[in-house]
């Protein structure tokens, strides 16, 4: 069953196809506000589609209704979707985010087993009706393990499939920038290493520009960063009972248009991806790095650091999801 919203009548244009699934929970629908309201960057006309379930059919018509009033332009079209094979026919640009809600009881273990079953459900059907280029950006947890078991399990390639992580940066640059001892460091080019777990490194130096580097023998504030960026999400959860809905979304608009324009010059993001770069030796587990995209492709910004710290983050976190990998592998559809 779909519902079609005709934004705009007699538009020739062609439009991207953009695919949110889990639309009508917290995430995606903020995401679906953000990509109606501010568009996907300059000359992009979205045919935006919102793959929900059937119970909650009735509320995402609503959201589809309201969407078209924010659009100013930017949407073709909004059309709501209970079949996954509707929702993906022809897409270009897919956004998981359907997801098992996380309870402060829900282990990381569990959240991965269903997740899992739901990231390859719609990934395999990706390779059979979306476009051949189609690019999948994975919001559900665990967000990183999620990416590398796609890309184990199905065959979407590397260059296709990436986790929004962005969140983290986010996160790191709130909590540098509220710290007057990092007042002078450089926000635009902080790097995130690791996992979307306890398993990150925030690195303030790799990306310094030379006016901001540190005298030698000054230590950079970085280890109670790396662990109040990792508690902010349970602190969230603690707080008001669900995991952080508006900065996810604002992460994964910013993930996608980057992902689809290039990152700005001189500036870093975060994402999580496989690639066999040399600069990346951990190949084929998708780490957190800090990360540019260039011509529609995520790369990785800088070499690992040869810093102590975040090389144990790195390493400990390519244990964590291999284990997770091999641990939901166990509960192949």
């Amino acid at each position: 069953m779909s519902t079609v919203h005709h934004v705009e009548q007699g538009s020739k244009r062609e439009s991207l196809v953009l695919t949110i699934s889990g639309a009508a929970g917290a995430v995606g629908s903020n995401l679906a506000n953000l990509v109606a309201g501010n568009g996907l960057g300059p000359g992009v006309r979205i045919d935006l589609r919102l793959l929900v379930t059937q119970s909650s059919l009735y509320r995402a018509r609503g959201l589809a209704a309201d969407l078209e009033d924010l659009s100013a332009g930017h949407l073709s079209r909004v059309s709501v979707h209970v079949e996954p094979e509707r929702a993906f026919v022809d897409c270009d640009l897919a956004v998981l985010a359907a997801s098992r809600p996380r309870a402060g009881s829900t282990h990381r273990s569990e959240l991965g087993i269903a997740n899992r079953a739901i990231a390859i459900e719609h990934s395999r059907l990706l390779l059979d009706v979306a476009s051949p280029r189609v690019r999948v950006a994975v919001i559900a947890n665990p967000v990183n393990s999620l990416v590398s078991t796609i890309l184990r399990e199905t065959r979407l390639s590397h260059e296709q499939v990436s986790g929004v992580v962005r969140i983290d940066l986010l996160r790191a640059r709130r909590t540098v920038a509220s710290r007057s001892d990092s007042r002078d460091l450089d926000l635009d080019r902080i790097a995130i290493w690791g996992n979307h777990s306890s398993n990150l490194a925030v690195d303030l130096q790799s990306g310094a520009r030379d006016a901001t580097k540190l005298s030698p023998g000054e230590s950079p504030p970085t280890l109670d960063i790396d662990a109040e960026v990792a508690r902010r999400g349970d602190e969230i959860l603690a707080l008001s009972g669900s995991t952080a809905t508006h900065s996810a979304a604002l992460a994964a608009w910013q993930h996608i248009r980057e992902w689809l324009h290039g990152t700005p010059r001189g500036v870093w993001s975060a994402a999580a991806f496989c690639s066999p770069d040399v600069a990346m030796p951990w190949w084929p587990v998708a780490l957190t790095v800090p990360a540019v995209a260039t011509d529609g492709v995520w790369r990785i910004a800088t070499p690992i650091p040869p810093d102590p710290r975040v090389i144990h983050a790195v390493e400990a976190a390519r244990d964590e999801i291999r284990r997770e990998v091999e641990g939901m592998s166990r509960y192949r559809n």
